[in-house]
């Protein structure tokens, strides 16, 4: 008789390898020296896929803008209204957007950057020389062509001035080789700058008024003293070409 189906014996598995228990997956880590001590269990393949994981962009490093603030004299010339501040702020804005494009200048190209440095340099001194063309309006909050105009600020354009009229001749020496002349090449680029020095200096202006409505409004100025700016100051930032 065959043997009931609780009395029968399985058959025993044919080669199977004894039972192992599960491997618990080690914990990720935090960083690649830690994974490098990590168990060495299959840690090419998982090196790879580590540091596709973890590779990170680099972080721009943002522009921290220097804090300027104005010495007294000058905020106290500045006008004592907050309502007029805001709206002199309003047009002054307007006024330094209107930005023309930088001429390129001509020339070989090996004296290119001295060239562009020379009328640029040319135009800034013209510009601030030059008495009339300075808008009023602007000239209630700073007027940098009185300050150009003292001892001061003549000693310092007169310097300038003297500087650039030793790189014209060594200019021109460079120029004469190659058939052209210094004025010509440097025109339109001193022109746009003698224009550019005023549009900078509008800036400054409403640089000023914003220190002096935060005054108004009774915020304390932030500035190291080392930081603030005289009218001398902003006149050589302005022959510099800087408006930070």
């Amino acid at each position: 008789l065959p043997l009931p189906p609780w009395r029968r014996k399985a058959a025993p598995k044919a080669n199977l390898a004894p039972s192992q228990p599960k491997r618990k997956a080690a914990p990720r880590p935090r960083n690649a020296q830690a994974w490098l001590r990590r168990p060495r269990h299959n840690q090419g393949g998982l090196a790879e896929e580590y540091f596709q994981k973890e590779e990170k962009q680099p972080e721009k490093k943002q522009k921290i803008e220097v804090k300027r603030g104005f010495v007294g004299e000058l905020l106290d010339k500045a006008p004592s209204t907050l309502q007029t501040c805001r709206s002199l702020l309003l047009f002054l804005d307007k006024k330094a957007e209107a930005a023309p494009e930088k001429p390129p200048v001509k020339g070989p190209e090996a004296l290119q950057a001295r060239l562009e440095a020379h009328a640029e340099s040319l135009g800034r001194l013209e510009g601030l020389r030059t008495p009339g063309g300075w808008d009023a309006r602007a000239k209630r909050v700073l007027d940098i062509n009185a300050t150009a105009a003292s001892p001061p600020g003549e000693a310092a354009l007169s310097a300038l001035e003297k500087a650039l009229e030793k790189e014209s001749k060594e200019l021109r020496k460079g120029l004469k080789e190659a058939g052209e002349k210094l004025e010509d090449v440097l025109k339109e680029r001193q022109a746009w700058a003698k224009e550019t020095v005023r549009r900078e200096w509008i800036a400054w202006c409403a640089k000023l008024l914003r220190v002096r409505e935060s005054q108004l409004l009774g915020e304390k100025d932030e500035a190291p003293e080392q930081m603030l700016m005289t009218a001398m100051d902003v006149l050589e930032a302005l022959v510099a070409g800087t408006t930070t």
